[in-house]
């Protein structure tokens, strides 16, 4: 029984009430770059490290940003260590380039850092972000890797790199950035409509 409710309480706090899958928020440019799931995993990597190094980074050094420009000082660090990322990816070719110039640097504005950031910047804690971080980071990390596997699946009908059907008739259609909208609406839209049901059970 108390493990049921353990599970219940992680489910929640990573699903049911994570504004990644509630409400979509800031998951739009990386969509984009998951057309496979090797991508989905490297930006998901990326987006999960980004965020804890501009969390940290603004936890430990929040007493010296004045309140007036606290905004312009959460993007300028963000904006570093996208640029980071963006020159390690681009090194080491782990991404193509048409991607990376365009997509990458959009991370440094992503609603969700943003407005996260802004909330735990007023915390007293150091580490106060950590629980949160977890949660809503591997939010963001399972609708990525889920929209991926459809995406890839239904483009090129393989999972990651191996072939599973042989017909040539695939769905190139997700393998472009609207699919990867139309991949995530529906996945959107089955969480939500199964979390609206189990809350209707709990009635």
């Amino acid at each position: 029984m108390v493990k049921k409710m353990k599970l219940n309480e992680l489910e929640e706090k990573i699903i049911s009430k994570n504004p990644v899958f509630i409400a979509g928020i800031g998951i739009c440019p990386s969509l984009a770059l998951t057309s496979t799931i090797k991508e989905a995993f490297i930006i998901g990597l990326s987006v999960f490290t980004i965020y804890f190094l501009s969390s940290l980074a603004i936890s430990l050094f929040k007493k010296f940003i004045p309140s007036r420009v606290r905004l312009i000082c959460h993007l300028m660090i963000i904006a570093c260590f996208t640029t980071v990322f963006e020159i390690f990816l681009g090194s080491n070719s782990i991404l193509p380039p048409e991607k990376l110039n365009i997509y990458i640097p959009i991370i440094a504005f992503n609603c969700l850092i943003l407005q996260k950031l802004n909330f735990y910047s007023t915390q007293s804690k150091i580490f106060s972000f950590l629980p949160d971080f977890i949660y809503t980071g591997s939010g963001f990390f399972i609708l990525l890797l889920i929209c991926a596997f459809i995406r890839e699946f239904l483009s090129y009908y393989q999972i990651l790199g191996i072939k599973i059907l042989s017909s040539n008739q695939t769905i190139l259609f997700f393998s472009h950035p609207c699919g990867a909208f139309l991949s995530a609406g529906i996945v959107l839209g089955i969480i939500n409509f199964l979390i609206l049901r189990k809350n209707k059970r709990q009635l």
